[in-house]
């Protein structure tokens, strides 16, 4: 229902009302689905789940409008998935609008080591892109 909303707002240009419709669907499936439960139908739910709310935090309104509300919820899908550079480069964003070069240089540093050490991998072109960018 919250989902239609959104859409119904988004073809009626209103994006307040767009925003406040996708924060309030994705608090209704934040947090871990099935807590204790490892089953593969609880697993596959969470991954579901999770690919949802990357969807919504993905959608322009949130990084225009709301920034405080993308770097929150930017950060929730990042604990939840560490390597997911699209949330990555979205709190990146949401801390250049919010004035704090220190904080984006800070997060850069910490998901460039964290690709590194675990994955063996740098940064995609496109966040080194956005990062360099944001430092200027």
């Amino acid at each position: 229902m919250l989902i239609a909303e959104a859409k119904i707002a988004k073809r009626e240009k209103e994006p307040r009302r767009f925003c406040a419709s996708l924060e309030a669907a994705h608090a209704l499936h934040c947090g871990n689905s099935f807590p204790g439960s490892y089953d593969d139908w609880a697993e596959e739910r969470r991954g579901y789940d999770s690919e949802q709310r990357s969807r919504v935090l993905g959608r322009p309104a949130f990084s225009v409008e709301r920034l405080t509300s993308a770097l929150k919820f930017a950060c929730e899908v990042v604990k939840d998935d560490a390597y997911r550079e699209d949330m990555h480069r979205l709190t990146l964003k949401s801390l250049a609008a919010q004035s704090k070069p220190a904080a984006v240089k800070k997060h850069f540093e910490e998901m460039q080591s964290l690709l590194k050490k675990d994955l063996g991998i740098e940064p995609a072109a496109e966040t080194k892109r956005l990062f360099h960018k944001l430092v200027k």
